[in-house]
């Protein structure tokens, strides 16, 4: 059987099919070894392709909870900059405006956000406030995101 179809298969099954180690795993192994992180989760496509899926380390170092490929990590505000300028590149293209109503892209949003504009929204000016439940509490959990 060959390392794409035992993947495919452990994916299809939810299984934890024996793996070999390869030149990813290798690398993988060897940052965290430097660099030290808890742990992390990776997907490779090539050409569109799914060619691997792997967990190393700890998701959870407090429960000893494995990384997998289905984690779901918590990153706090390290995606505002990368979704902003993702926008941005859109607005460029004449793809959405500042000024557009959010609620024109975001369907079945509440009432209260009628009059919330891509601009508030880039800007932290839209008068949301962070929800403590689902965002990793700070001293400032209180002030508008």
């Amino acid at each position: 059987m060959s390392r794409n179809t035992h993947l495919v298969l452990s994916l299809l099954i939810g299984a934890s099919l024996p793996v070999r180690a390869d030149a990813v795993d290798d690398y993988v192994k060897a940052q965290m070894q430097t660099l030290h992180p808890p742990g992390l989760s990776i997907a490779v496509l090539e050409r569109g392709r799914l060619i691997k899926v792997a967990g190393y380390g700890l998701a959870n170092v407090e429960t000893d909870t494995p990384a997998t490929p289905e984690t779901v990590y918590k990153i706090a505000s390290l995606s505002k900059q990368f979704l902003s300028a993702a926008i941005m590149l859109l607005v460029q293209e004449g793809k959405i405006g500042l000024d557009d109503k959010a609620e024109k892209y975001l369907n079945g949003s509440p009432v209260s956000w009628r009059n919330i504009t891509i601009r508030n929204l880039l800007t932290h000016t839209s008068g949301m406030v962070r929800d403590p439940s689902t965002t990793i509490p700070t001293k400032n959990s209180r002030h508008p995101t």
